[in-house]
């Protein structure tokens, strides 16, 4: 009892399924195993793979096949092996049960039972009146259940240790996907633009997939195809939002690489909120190698290791350098940002994220370098933010401190466009403090000309800026005079 046919395109994935096969053929081997990985790489296709791969092999196993996208997928697929195996007359409601009790006696011969997509913590463990579907599974000695999943800790409560990790295939197993997709098999003649294209896909076989059906329909070049990945981002999000056919996925889920992940986030959502939060932030900055002392406090280091290990059970994110820093997948950041902007909260986020940076960013004292190298290009990226632009007069004090470490680098072409910023914005404010703070401003781009060599210009800057003091400051006096 199997949802789909067999997929004739299958490639690559030898390891894995030789893996699953040996510890499931062993004759003391586990009952359980799990499979899990982000969603669009490819589990499913794997766990339909084992499935006619075993059928083929002996045909003597029984095989099933519940999808777990919802409660009632969940109760239909049961009440369809009832059915199935004979057993009459049951209501949907006893259905589960009777199931578990057949598979568990040992009449019921050999069998393999796929779980697919069991993603939902709450379905598997239990919460409010719902009674746990952990407490549906079968047990036999001549049994075999594979379970499919996005969330590696929901994967170690259902199988540990038979838990394999699936990611992104090589660049040959990608291509091979490609050409069994693809119409016209003369695009790959192309190796350069292939292999440029799949790298913007990051090997993904369900953003292949997709690309390959919009190749197809509009009878386009594969460098046509990369290019329009490199238009604007929400041009991109456009384009990995288009719908496409696929006979290997449910009909009541959605297909296309930019949604395909809504239901993880929504989980994360629910199971911890910190790591939604986590992730809105990441998606404010530079997605790679994000230090994990630049996050926002979690309240105590349990919860914060909590909910980046949340992230890392989705595959979410990649953790590296010893733990040091995270790494957001590029579909991933630009899916969540499109998110956002859905909901309405990017903006918000951008400027919480500003608020942030403004206290946790150093300033260029020697003894911060470490720091501050680490947070740069995660300030950059936030202060390119046109959200971030809108509302920067209130952050001259970060945009100072990023354009001095930049100085400090030697990165005198990038600091000053800042400190040429900031004197603009400050130009606006004629008082007091806001004289002293311009001349502050001058000082910091006077001192970055010179050491480009633009002594003319630093020297022109700082004779307008001290005209400007002398009649701000004359207009100071005149106003105290009239009081």
């Amino acid at each position: 009892m199997v949802p789909f046919q067999k997929n004739l395109g299958f490639v690559g994935r030898e390891e894995e399924i030789a893996r699953i096969e040996e510890l499931i053929e062993q004759t003391n081997g586990p009952a359980k195993i799990a499979i899990c990985g982000l969603g669009g790489v490819g589990k499913t296709q794997i766990a339909l793979e084992l499935a006619y791969h075993m059928r083929a092999r002996d045909s003597h196993w029984s095989v099933f096949w519940i999808p777990c996208i919802s409660h009632d997928s969940v109760e239909q697929a049961y009440l369809s092996i009832a059915q199935t195996v004979g057993i009459q007359g049951v209501k949907p409601a006893e259905a589960k049960e009777r199931v578990k009790a057949y598979l568990s006696q040992g009449g019921a011969g050999k069998w393999f039972l796929v779980f697919d997509n069991a993603d939902d913590m709450e379905m598997w463990v239990g919460g409010g009146a719902a009674t746990a579907l952990t407490d549906f599974v079968p047990q036999s000695e001549r049994g075999r259940i594979l379970f499919t999943t996005r969330n590696r800790k929901l994967a170690v409560k259902l199988a540990s240790p038979f838990v394999i990790d699936v990611s992104e295939p090589d660049a040959e197993t990608s291509v091979k996907m490609l050409e069994m997709v693809l119409i016209r098999k003369e695009l790959l003649k192309n190796r350069d633009a292939t292999i440029s294209l799949l790298k913007q896909l990051v090997f993904l076989p369900l953003a292949i997939t997709q690309a390959a059906a919009y190749i197809n329909s509009n009878d386009i070049e594969l460098s046509d195809y990369s290019v329009l990945l490199q238009e604007q981002e929400s041009d991109v999000v456009e384009l990995l939002s288009e719908d496409f056919g696929d006979d290997g996925r449910y009909k009541d889920t959605q297909n296309p690489v930019a949604t395909t992940w809504l239901i993880s986030f929504k989980q994360i959502q629910q199971l911890n909120p910190l790591a939604a939060d986590y992730l809105s932030f990441m998606a404010c900055i530079s997605p790679r190698n994000i230090p994990q002392a630049l996050l926002p406090e979690a309240g105590s280091k349990k919860k914060k290791i909590d909910a980046i290990g949340l992230l890392k059970a989705f595959s979410f994110v990649s953790e590296h350098v010893k733990g040091h820093t995270l790494s957001l997948h590029r579909l991933v950041y630009l899916s969540t940002r499109n998110w956002l902007r859905k909901q309405q909260q990017f903006s918000q986020r951008i400027q919480e994220t500003a608020d942030h940076f403004s206290h946790a960013f150093p300033d260029n004292d020697h003894k911060n370098r470490t720091v501050w190298r680490d947070y740069l290009p995660h300030a950059l990226a936030l202060v390119g933010e046109s959200d971030f632009q809108n509302k920067r007069e209130k952050y001259i004090k970060l945009i100072r401190n990023i354009g001095r470490c930049l100085r400090t680098d030697g990165r005198y072409n990038e600091a000053a466009v800042l400190f040429e910023d900031i004197i603009k914005m400050q130009r606006k404010d004629m008082s007091s403090l806001g004289l002293l703070s311009l001349l502050t401003g001058v000082a910091d781009l006077a001192s970055t000309y010179n050491v480009q060599g633009r002594w003319k210009e630093a020297e022109e800057l700082e004779v307008r800026v001290m005209e400007t003091w002398k009649q701000g400051d004359g207009r100071k006096q005149k106003s105290c005079k009239c009081r």
